[in-house]
């Protein structure tokens, strides 16, 4: 299937092409290559996350496909569940599984079933890091050249 045709619902903004029609950017045009799961992931955070992520990354995934529902700081709409206080409340494995599985809470699971799927491993990281920070360009997740 060409990126041209491509479709995924995820709640009230359907992504066509790399183009959201909820007013934010897509992070990637292509379709998914893989579905991720929590495995995937195992080693990377085993060493750590501070230092390694991008934040600009962070805010452009977060931007893309979680603001138009959730609040985190001063970024998002807030009808659905602020993740401000996330870093407080779980550890990025937990984090990390709510983000992979978030079909599992919302009323209507198909809309955001594999939500992070178009996202590189890379991508997922930098939105895991983005969330673990509270959208702080300081934290010590970030590059800070």
């Amino acid at each position: 299937m060409k990126p041209s045709s491509w479709r995924r619902n995820i709640g009230t903004a359907t992504l066509l092409a790399g183009v959201s029609l909820c007013g934010f950017a897509s992070p990637a045009a292509d379709p998914p290559q893989r579905r991720w799961t929590q495995a995937d992931f195992g080693g990377v955070l085993s060493v750590g996350l501070e230092g390694h992520r991008d934040y600009k990354s962070g805010l452009r995934h977060y931007t893309a496909l979680c603001a138009g529902c959730h609040t985190l700081g001063k970024h998002g709409d807030g009808s659905a569940p602020d993740l401000t206080l996330s870093a407080l409340t779980y550890s990025p494995e937990e984090l990390l599984g709510h983000l992979l599985s978030t079909s599992k809470h919302r009323r209507n699971p198909k809309t955001a079933t594999g939500l992070l799927d178009i996202l590189p491993q890379a991508g997922v990281l930098d939105l895991l890091a983005f969330v673990l920070a509270g959208a702080d360009p300081q934290s010590p997740f970030f590059l800070h050249p």
